[in-house]
């Protein structure tokens, strides 16, 4: 599915990420890429998944419906956030969003790959730790 602006969903993409489903997270990134998805568009989503599931995990111990009163989230991606954020620990969660902004920086001041960060990521999330 592409959206008209251009634009992939790529849910399949985060979710495995979020999951850390390995292998399937590097076999979506190569399949996006192949299509031409730039590698930006896909760091901006898994950022944003990694984002919403740290809020949810700051309020795990609240009811759904207060955490999405609380933050606007989508009760549906609330849930789901609840059940990915499970894998992680709040700290892990943290370093995991921290280090998907380094490498973002990283390569906009030429000191690395965002592609290959990403991927890096990917494979041995617990490099972020």
């Amino acid at each position: 599915f592409v959206a008209k602006n251009g634009d992939h969903p790529m849910f399949d993409l985060t979710d495995a990420f979020i999951s850390r489903d390995r292998t399937r997270t590097v076999r979506l990134i190569e399949k996006y890429r192949n299509e031409g998805v730039p590698v930006e568009e896909m760091f901006w989503k898994i950022l944003r998944q990694a984002r919403t599931t740290l809020a949810v995990k700051k309020l795990s111990g609240l009811a759904p419906d207060t955490i999405q009163k609380k933050t606007g989230i989508h009760p549906f991606v609330v849930k789901k956030s609840l059940a990915a954020s499970a894998r992680f620990s709040r700290g892990e969660l943290e370093s995991l969003v921290i280090s998907l902004i380094e490498a973002y920086r990283f390569s906009r001041v030429g000191l690395g790959d965002l592609d290959a960060s990403i991927l890096a990521l990917a494979l041995t999330p617990e490099r972020a730790l």
